[in-house]
């Protein structure tokens, strides 16, 4: 019978995608336990975790800018924000990496929350509160989009579609299902970094470099945000060195920095330990 140690470690903790998931479900499942027991309570920690709209109230939370992003409080709104990140966000970790990927699901969240903190100083006062992954994710989207329109997914009852598709429609939802205009630019501004990343990627540029590295002095990236390694207890020799260097080059550079021979032989490895 599998523990729950084991089941933590395939599933809930198995990667940067499945962590992400985790941390947004334990938020939730937190408040919403602390709303059970003690409603004001659970509402005075959802306002210490959303980002204010005001400018003067966020200089008294700077940490919201970050903290937002993994709040929900709708359980809708969480199981909708959580299948398109497990759609995109594995995507993104099977081609670019593991911190690549929690790069720009930071980077997402950070241009949204800014967004929505400049629309709302032009606008006016408001009361509002930004909170939940949308902005985070869809900077994964406007990533993945940009940066390989072209690669197929396969969908049920769909079959193989290119991302790019796929990306069109998340966009569109995000932005014009929003329940507020300061949302909707929001999570423009979440695509617009994506977007960037994307056009910039497909040039060489990459601009999570320096998220990439502050997040190394946190926690070293070979254990945190690499990608899942197979075990290479079934090669022998010079293959387990081979396969090592290859998966240690993906999770560092993501999969498309391969070249052809190296993906070839990376699938040959990998069916051999099966």
């Amino acid at each position: 019978m599998t523990s729950f140690r084991q089941y933590w470690h395939v599933y809930l903790w198995r990667d940067v995608t499945s962590r992400l998931i985790t941390v947004c479900f334990l938020i939730w499942a937190v408040i919403g336990l602390l709303s059970l027991i003690d409603t004001p309570a659970a509402y005075t920690a959802v306002a210490w975790l959303a980002e204010p709209a005001v400018p003067a109230a966020l200089l008294t939370r700077p940490w919201t800018v970050l903290t937002y992003m993994f709040v929900h409080v709708d359980f809708i709104h969480l199981i909708i924000n959580m299948m398109w990140l497990m759609m995109f966000g594995r995507i993104m970790y099977h081609t670019e990496g593991g911190e690549r990927t929690l790069a720009m699901y930071i980077y997402g969240g950070i241009a949204g929350a800014l967004s929505f903190l400049a629309y709302n100083a032009a606008a006016g006062p408001t009361h509002s509160m930004l909170l939940g992954a949308s902005c985070a994710i869809i900077g994964l989207i406007g990533a993945i989009t940009v940066a390989m329109p072209s690669l197929k997914v396969n969908l049920m009852f769909f079959g193989a579609v290119n991302v790019g598709w796929i990306g069109v429609l998340a966009i569109l939802f995000f932005v014009i299902m929003a329940p507020s205009t300061a949302e909707s630019v929001a999570h423009a501004g979440g695509f617009a970094v994506g977007a960037a990343y994307g056009l910039l990627r497909r040039r060489g540029i990459d601009i999570t470099r320096p998220m990439r590295h502050l997040l190394g002095y946190f926690h070293s990236p070979a254990t945190a945000f690499s990608r899942h390694k197979p075990t290479t207890t079934n090669l022998r020799g010079t293959d387990a060195d081979v396969l090592d260097r290859l998966l240690e080059k993906v999770s560092r550079s993501g999969y498309r920095s391969l070249s052809s021979v190296e993906r070839q032989t990376l699938f040959d490895l990998t069916q051999r330990m099966k």
